[in-house]
């Protein structure tokens, strides 16, 4: 009743009722509160006091006068609120919580032990779903921190990779996400421009602020994942962590830090060079004319049965495990070794071998850092690598600018 107060600035009665609609606090959990919490106080009084005809006669009579209420006072608000009430009506259960607000109970005491946070700008947030929320996924925690700030149950687009095996599947659906195959991406879409333009329109507040900052020391442990060259020396796979706060280049010596900013700060000698991560990646990545004589007299001779005379080959890999998706699960092939020429990817393990044509390769697209999964459209079939050592977005760039300069055209990488 408190709360129906504080948020209509009313009490409920039906001879006053309120002109807003009131979908926070305990009304994102239950519909109707006040007559949930009447019958369980019913419910009490009558185990408190061992009264069998308040139990077996008053408290039945009591609930099936409250479900009638119930029939009637929703159709009234359904005139009245229109689509909202009805989008409100489909996702917020009558008694019984979901799942995702019994975790949120526990987690809301946890948070707030373990972590510093609030939420601004509250007044932001739409009366009522549908909506979408765009956010800066900083670490795997920020899905949490919006479902504490929200009154809303968010359902999560998630990687299909979290559906994989049967207890995650199962906690995943649970908390109603939407599992998301980033391979069956339309490479015609543009997501680029919608990324700039959400970006554009999102207001990222002060970064002056220490908020913003990286207090932790260990930044640079994963950093040659994405900087696979190094920009002094542009030299390849380089780049080897030392004690957590810096990197360095086995080619050049050049030293590498990121500041609690996490701006990329590189110095070789007396020259220095910073910039963002990304504007750094920019200035390393793989660029079509890198290609030409990547590997020449590299390669292994056993790979020379892959060169002929229209062909020839771009870069390999010796350690990396090989995995074919047999559905809901990525089934091991073999450990071996990926070889990339102008025409196709080479998997190859000494006693077996298995070829993708890169005209096929309709995407090429990371998991997790580690993991390069590539779907031959032809056969409609899903391929991973795991790398044991080289970068997967240095593969990535590799097949995709290999396809551009053989094919004209690039996959799918987002």
């Amino acid at each position: 009743i408190m709360q129906f107060r504080r948020f209509s600035g009313k009490y409920p009665v039906s001879a006053d009722p309120p002109s807003v609609f009131i979908r926070n606090g305990l009304y994102s959990v239950w519909r109707h509160p006040i007559y949930l919490f009447y019958t369980l106080v019913l419910f009490g009084a009558a185990l408190v006091w061992g009264s069998r005809s308040m139990l077996l006669i008053t408290l039945p009579g009591f609930i099936v006068l409250e479900i009638i209420y119930i029939l009637i006072e929703e159709k009234i608000l359904l005139r009245r609120f229109g689509e909202s009430y009805f989008n409100y009506r489909k996702i917020t259960p009558v008694v019984i919580p979901r799942f995702y607000y019994w975790l949120k109970i526990p987690g809301f005491f946890l948070f707030r032990r373990l972590f510093s946070y609030s939420a601004h700008h509250r007044e932001r947030i739409p009366d009522s779903p549908p909506f979408f929320i765009v956010s800066s996924h900083r670490n795997y925690l920020d899905p949490f921190f919006l479902a504490m700030a929200l009154p809303f149950q968010i359902r999560n687009i998630t990687t299909f990779e979290m559906f994989r095996t049967s207890k995650t599947r199962w906690f995943f659906r649970a908390l109603r996400c939407i599992p998301k195959k980033r391979h069956l991406n339309d490479p015609a879409w543009d997501l680029k421009e919608i990324e700039d333009r959400l970006i554009a329109a999102i207001d990222p507040g002060d970064l002056q602020d220490p908020e913003f900052f990286c207090t932790a020391r260990n930044r640079t442990n994963d950093l040659s994942k994405v900087i696979y060259r190094c920009p002094a020396c542009q030299a390849f796979s380089s780049i080897k962590a030392d004690d957590g706060e810096e990197c360095k280049c086995e080619q050049c010596e050049a030293i590498l830090m990121i500041d609690e900013r996490y701006n990329l700060l590189i110095k070789n000698g007396k020259k220095e060079l910073s910039g963002s991560m990304d504007e750094i990646y920019k200035m390393i990545r793989i660029r079509r004319g890198d290609l030409d004589g990547l590997a020449d007299g590299l390669f292994p001779e056993a790979f020379g049965k892959y060169c002929r005379d229209d062909e020839y080959i771009i870069s390999f890999s010796r350690e990396a495990g090989i995995y074919r998706e047999s559905f809901p699960r990525m089934e091991f092939l073999f450990n071996g070794s990926i070889v990339l020429t102008s025409k196709r990817l080479v998997f190859d393990s000494g006693a077996d071998s298995q070829s993708l044509n890169l005209q096929d390769l309709s995407s090429v697209t990371i998991e997790g850092n580690y993991k390069l999964q590539l779907y031959d459209s032809s056969a409609r079939q899903l391929y991973q690598t795991i790398f044991n050592r080289e970068s997967a977005l240095l593969w990535q760039d590799l097949i995709s600018q290999t396809m551009e300069k053989e094919l004209g055209h690039m996959p799918n990488t987002r």
